[in-house]
């Protein structure tokens, strides 16, 4: 499949340089993490069929991914993480009330705190963690 069959079948929630490969981008889906070559040439990164919203890599290391969404059979998938480029996922916070999608997430490259937004009954909810660590929830004062 190419770059432009992907964009008339599928949402693209988000892009990132795949720092293992430069000659590649990564693109979360509304049908899963996919990896796009210079050709156009479009290739599934795993399995999963999930919807990635909320995606970010990790500003250094190239095995770590961040993202949120909804899984195929329905809910919300919290705040996850990938230690293997994608190829499989695992919650590390449902988030406030969660779990929740976060439509937003960004990881700072000099503390390595992920930050992440969800709206929850029109008042914003936080969630602010380590890179790598069990992240704390909490309220906004």
């Amino acid at each position: 499949m190419g770059v432009t069959d992907l964009a008339g079948k599928t949402h693209i929630h988000g892009l990132a340089f795949d720092r293992a490969d430069s000659s590649s981008v990564l693109v979360a889906t509304h049908h899963g993490l996919m990896k796009a070559a210079l050709d156009g040439a479009v290739t599934p990164v795993s399995d999963s069929l999930d919807d990635f919203m909320g995606f970010t890599p990790h500003p250094t290391d190239a095995t770590i991914l961040f993202a949120s969404g909804y899984p195929r059979g329905g809910g919300n998938l919290g705040f996850i993480r990938s230690g293997d480029a994608g190829k499989s996922w695992q919650q590390i916070a449902p988030g406030v009330d969660g779990p929740v999608d976060f439509h937003q997430l960004a990881v700072s490259p000099r503390t390595l705190t992920c930050y992440t937004v969800h709206m929850a009954r029109s008042r914003p909810a936080a969630t602010a963690a380590r890179a790598g660590r069990s992240p704390a929830t909490r309220r906004p004062s």
